[in-house]
């Protein structure tokens, strides 16, 4: 695995049915960026309650998953869903929460999948692509920074994945469960997932 383009952003407008927002959604490619505790410097978090903070300070997503949505028709291009890092390739299946990524001088572990909303049906110009985002199940990864430093177009990704936690696509599912698995529940509970998402099963 590598790194395809490193993407920032700075806030800009987004036309959403209540009206426009700012948004941080429309990065661009740069040739590397510097990675702190809150992600990556000199990239545009507008939306704090629902994106960015410690355990969702990176957002990964693979150009190999960019492929079916282009087999959909959608002209796709490294940072068109808003992701920090495009990486090429990633076993999509195996990805578990606690995964560790090491790219650069940089140590990310993986911490939440990304649920889709209005601003990326926005982004890409199609009205149902929440829906249809959502059906494909190929909604890239949230990371926390471990290890800040630098990180840069063509550097090496190494994976050391964790041992025995649910995978990415288990807790995006069960997240979309209006029944979540009491034993996926308790698994996912117990292993280094995004506050956002553990608040959510705490607080029911």
């Amino acid at each position: 695995m590598r790194i395809l383009s490193v993407n920032l952003a700075g806030p800009r407008p987004i036309q959403l049915a209540g009206g426009p927002q700012l948004t941080g959604i429309y990065k661009q490619p740069v040739s590397g960026a510097g990675v702190g505790p809150d992600g990556l410097i000199g990239d545009a978090v507008v939306d704090g309650r629902n994106h960015g903070g410690p355990d969702q300070a990176v957002y990964l997503y693979s150009w190999s998953d960019y492929q079916v949505f282009a087999a959909m028709g959608l002209a796709v291009a490294p940072a068109l869903f808003g992701e920090n890092l495009t990486v090429d390739f990633w076993d999509y299946a195996s990805l578990r929460i606690g995964d560790r990524l090491v790219a650069g001088t940089v140590e990310l572990e993986l911490a939440a999948p990304r649920i889709p909303c209005a601003k990326l049906a926005a982004r890409v110009g199609r009205s149902d692509f929440v829906r249809t985002f959502t059906a494909e199940r190929r909604f890239g990864a949230y990371a926390r920074v471990l290890r800040g430093g630098e990180v840069a177009v063509s550097d090496q990704v190494v994976c050391r994945p964790a041992q025995g936690t649910p995978t990415l696509l288990e807790a995006f599912d069960l997240f979309l469960s209006p029944q979540p698995d009491p034993a996926l529940l308790r698994a996912l509970l117990a292993a280094p997932v995004a506050q956002r998402i553990r608040a959510r099963y705490l607080a029911s």
